[in-house]
């Protein structure tokens, strides 16, 4: 059973070689002590994006999937949020960086309100 406090952290991202590997990089160290996942999408990129993205592969709890063509972000943020395994689902930009204290913060404001 999932709980309250388990996070689905989705980022879907188009040419963003130059940010993502900072972007995920600050949250893997914002989650540690949560139970969180990552769901990363390659939205067809024509960079670089798909080959960093296969580096994160290997961490438990992260899913990678990459396009062909690019989708509208509706699409591609629907498509994330199908595949979440908890309660909560963030959506994040790739090219952000998230504060070491980021899922303490969100867990501090959560209320029944949010949607």
């Amino acid at each position: 059973m999932v709980g309250l406090y388990d996070f689905s952290v989705c980022i879907s991202m188009l040419n963003e070689e130059d940010n993502v590997g900072q972007c995920i990089d600050s949250i893997l160290e914002s989650s540690k002590g949560f139970n969180c996942e990552l769901l990363l999408l390659n939205n067809g990129s024509t960079d670089d994006t798909k080959e960093i993205l296969s580096g994160y592969e290997y961490i438990e709890n992260c899913q990678v999937v990459s396009f062909d063509q690019t989708v509208g972000l509706n699409l591609a943020r629907n498509f994330l949020l199908k595949r979440c395994n908890s309660k909560l689902a963030v959506f994040l930009d790739a090219d952000g960086v998230v504060s070491p204290n980021y899922f303490s913060i969100l867990l501090q404001n959560i209320s029944p309100e949010f949607s």
